[in-house]
């Protein structure tokens, strides 16, 4: 898993603000096609808003660290059935990346 500090994850927190949920994981959990949807995500946006379903926040969270593991991405943040997941891509133009300290 990529690891972030605790600036990064406050500059990634506030970016998120303004970003939507752009996947959101069903009943069903997470399986191959959510992974691959939140991949290609990251790889277009570099930050992901996920939504998670409802049940115990403990599971919650550790899905989305299970996810994020899986991902090669970092975790910002977990609140109530929301994710926030961040990995950089060097392939995007320098405008369009995430700039991190």
């Amino acid at each position: 898993m990529f690891e972030l500090t605790g600036k990064q994850k406050r500059i990634l927190r506030s970016l998120a603000q303004k970003v939507p949920s752009t996947v959101h994981v069903g009943k069903a959990g997470v399986n191959e096609a959510v992974l691959k949807q939140i991949d290609s995500q990251l790889e277009i946006h570099e930050l992901v808003k996920i939504r998670l379903p409802a049940g115990d926040p403990k599971q919650r969270k550790a899905k989305a660290a299970e996810i994020a593991e899986s991902l090669d991405a970092g975790l910002a943040r977990t609140t109530g059935r929301t994710a926030i997941l961040y990995r950089p891509n060097r392939e995007l133009e320098a405008k369009k990346r995430i700039a991190l300290p």
